[in-house]
């Protein structure tokens, strides 16, 4: 009598769990296609993971805040991503006194006519975020200007290195200035001392 009973039990647990098993498969399916769980940090919710094929909005984005997905295009703001870093080594070169000549990032040295220098945009972009190392000190009889330029003309992404500044980095992260595909980038640089300038050791522009 106790087997039988031992029996019966066994397989009224067996059962139990069978149903169990369909049940945790059956909740486990998306109520909707293309739905996925999201921690919400109370519950787990679904989330509908929208189509994000469009020409101008192709990127899928997540809302922290809301617990949603949506679709956009890159950032492109000051808090955007990183795009292009364009990086170069200019060999510790120097600016003639008293002398204008321009330079890209991917060579490490001047040339006094800007259509030599001159890069185009991969992408219309921010141009931003210029960045320049000296390895010594600029002479004390006058300033160093380097300018960011575009088609051939100046933008307002600038960096002075004053008459006698120490060797060190410098910068402009606050002016920006627009670029479209294929627009012709170079940088100015402008030694207003009559003895070379600082020497030129790297030189970082953005492009997002």
């Amino acid at each position: 009598m106790k087997w039988r009973m031992s029996v019966v039990a066994l397989v009224m647990v067996a059962l139990l769990v069978a149903q169990t098993r369909i049940d945790l498969r059956t909740q486990a399916r998306p109520v909707t296609d293309n739905a996925v769980p999201v921690g919400t940090g109370t519950a787990l919710a679904m989330r509908v993971l929208p189509n994000c094929s469009g020409a101008t909005a192709d990127k899928l984005l997540y809302s922290a805040t809301t617990y949603t997905f949506s679709c956009g295009a890159d950032q492109t703001g000051a808090a955007g991503g990183v795009g292009s870093i364009l990086a170069g080594h200019m060999g510790f070169t120097t600016v003639a006194a008293s002398t204008t000549t321009y330079a890209a990032h991917y060579l490490g040295s001047f040339n006094a006519t800007e259509s030599y220098r001159q890069w185009m945009a991969p992408t219309a972009c921010t141009l931003r975020n210029l960045y320049m190392r000296t390895a010594t000190a600029q002479s004390a009889t006058g300033a160093l200007t380097v300018t960011v330029r575009l088609n051939g003309a100046a933008t307002a992404i600038t960096i002075t290195v004053a008459a006698g500044g120490a060797a060190g980095v410098y910068s402009d992260a606050a002016d920006t200035a627009a670029a479209a595909a294929a627009d012709r980038v170079s940088i100015q640089f402008a030694n207003a001392a009559t003895a070379v300038s600082a020497q030129i050791a790297e030189l970082t522009v953005q492009c997002n």
